[in-house]
């Protein structure tokens, strides 16, 4: 379940239920080494958990698009010092997603 906080009231509120499908969330416990939706497959499947392998390394996950739009909007975005930046995308072991990415953003240019 996501949740914002109202700046008017200061409340938090339902904006969008994620139930049955993964979200960022699970792709930055992922690249720390807990991968959620392997761990919920499995249990779910009666198979051996996967092991745990945290990671000491402090990384940002990073979806170029929305960021970019919050950059826009703060006039400024800095990435911490000493910290491992992941793509959303792009990844050298896993290029098919960012190739995707590309090609659906030529063709919606195009259109």
């Amino acid at each position: 379940m996501e949740y914002k906080r109202d700046s008017r009231d200061g409340c938090f509120y339902m904006v969008e239920p994620t139930v049955g499908r993964t979200d960022f969330q699970e792709e930055v416990a992922t690249i720390h080494g807990t991968n959620i939706p392997l761990a919920a497959y499995c249990y779910e499947t009666g198979s051996p958990l996967p092991a745990v392998a945290a990671s000491t390394k402090r990384k940002l996950w990073r979806e170029p698009v929305t960021d970019r739009w919050s950059a826009e909007e703060q006039q400024k975005l800095r990435d911490p010092a000493g910290v491992e930046k992941v793509d959303a995308y792009w990844r050298l072991n896993d290029p098919m997603p960012w190739f995707n990415f590309t090609i659906k953003r030529i063709i919606a240019r195009f259109q």
